[in-house]
Formats: C-alpha cells, sequence, structure tokens
C-alpha cells in the first residue's frame, strides 16, 4: 500500500488508469526505489516460502482438503489460481495478451492435486512471477505521452468484451456504450463469483473445520458477489436487488 500510494496517490484507490493510457508516469527516482523494494520483497518471501514448502504440518492439514479436480474446474468454470492447481493451465495474460503482456516473459504456474495444499503452493510461488513481471516493466517502459486524448465521439449501442488476469483469476467485463460517450449498461464478473460455484462439491463430505480453509483458499471477495445494482435511466431512480429478490426473478423468468 506505501509503494501503491507512491505511484498513485492513493494507497487503496488508486484511479491511475484512464482511457489511452495512465495519470501520471514514473518518475526515475521512483523507478530507482521500487527495484530496492523488489529485492528486498522477494529475499523476504523465499524465506517465507521455503519454510511454508518445507512444513510438514502445514501439509498434513491441507493436503486432500477442499479438492477441485480438473474435471470440475471444467465443469464449473473455475478460473485463477483455482484453476492452475488442479493442473489446468490458463492465464489471460499469456493466452489473450493485453496491455504489454505480449512483450514479457513469465511462468504459468501449476500443481496438479486441485487442493488447498496446491492452491497455497501455486499462489505463493506466483508472487516471484509478479516480481519478475514488474522488473521487466521498469525495465522496458517506453517514454512519450502518458495518456492518449480522444476527440471522436463513441457511437451509442457498441458491444465491449475484455478479460484480464486478476490476482484471483479472470476478471471478465461487458459494456453496451451508450450516449454523450458514457455506458449503457456496464456488467462484470468478478472472479470470485465463478470460483464460488465449486465451492459446494469442494466441502461435500468433508469435516466442517475442513470448509474455512476450503472457501479462504479461493480468496474470496464478498462485496464482488453479493448484490446487484440497477439504475433507472428515466426516473435514475437507484435500487439494490437482495438474494431473495434476485432468486425469485431467476425462477420467474426459468419457467
Amino acid at each position: 500500500m506505501w509503494v501503491a500510494e507512491k505511484i498513485t496517490g492513493n494507497r487503496k484507490t488508486y484511479g491511475l488508469c484512464v482511457i489511452g493510457g495512465v495519470r501520471r508516469d514514473l518518475t526515475d527516482e521512483l523507478k530507482v526505489e521500487l527495484r530496492l523494494v523488489l529485492d528486498r520483497l522477494e529475499g523476504e518471501w523465499k524465506t517465507v516460502v521455503d519454510a511454508v514448502l518445507k512444513d510438514r504440518n502445514i501439509q498434513r492439514r491441507t493436503q486432500g482438503v477442499g479438492v477441485a479436480d480438473r474435471s470440475l474446474v471444467k465443469e464449473a468454470g473455475l478460473v485463477g489460481p483455482v484453476a492452475r492447481a488442479a493442473g489446468v493451465d490458463l492465464d489471460c495474460r499469456r493466452d489473450h495478451p493485453y496491455a504489454a503482456y505480449d512483450r514479457l516473459e513469465f511462468n504459468v504456474i501449476t500443481a496438479t492435486d486441485g487442493d488447498v495444499w496446491s492452491r497455497l503452493v501455486v499462489r505463493a510461488t506466483e508472487v516471484f512471477e509478479s516480481i519478475k513481471i514488474i522488473r521487466q516493466c521498469l525495465d522496458r517502459m517506453e517514454s512519450g505521452p502518458i495518456a492518449l486524448e480522444l476527440t471522436d465521439e463513441l457511437p451509442a449501442g457498441r458491444l465491449g468484451l475484455s478479460s484480464v488476469e486478476a490476482p484471483r483469476g479472470e476478471s471478465h467485463h461487458f459494456v453496451i456504450t451508450g450516449e454523450n460517450n458514457r455506458p449503457r449498461r456496464w456488467r462484470v464478473r468478478a472472479p470470485t463469483y465463478q470460483n464460488l460455484q465449486g465451492i459446494p462439491q469442494m466441502i461435500k463430505d468433508q469435516q466442517l473445520s475442513d470448509m474455512t480453509i476450503t472457501l479462504g483458499s479461493i480468496d474470496p471477495c464478498f462485496s464482488c458477489t453479493d448484490r446487484l445494482e440497477t439504475i433507472d435511466l428515466k426516473s435514475k431512480q437507484i435500487r439494490i436487488w437482495s438474494q431473495e429478490e434476485l432468486l425469485q426473478l431467476t425462477r420467474k423468468h426459468g419457467k
């Protein structure tokens, strides 16, 4: 969060990206500072990972727990570290490159058993790949305008789709353009929503105490999944739909 504040001016809500680029560039001084932070982080994290991966108590507690195998990953459309821990080798950054990812070198980390332990191993090891990616970006960052000025009017009624590899997995955005260069409709499918579909099968016939670590192993963000908000374009009224209301809607329109 300290590094994020150095780069963007905010510790949590960054607001850095804009259509056509970013709001501000990295200074040479900040690049030097970031490299020092990465060196320190890499050394400290290696010590942690080496200790965790050799810890027999953690292995005994997590191996064979909360299994999401290849068949469940493909049946439920599970994404990110959950899928890669089951040996499903997918990553939007490599499979559907965006930004500068097609110019970077990194490994897609996978495991085979699909349990809590495998997800732990994948997540822990991915940190080193993230550090490698950041270093390459700092080395290869081009000079020039940091934002592109858009002067053309965006036609209404256009559809836009985009998927990015977020820390929890694929984050998919869908937009319909509206008038005055504004979106008419926007929908996000966060990776937590997708990975939650596998939880019932992952905890089936497990001990109750295993449910919490299984759920925690997908790193859920419930704010991404717990509500639907709509805006009436005519009245401008905002409505938040409850889970029960959404359930009734699906039953009504599903008949």
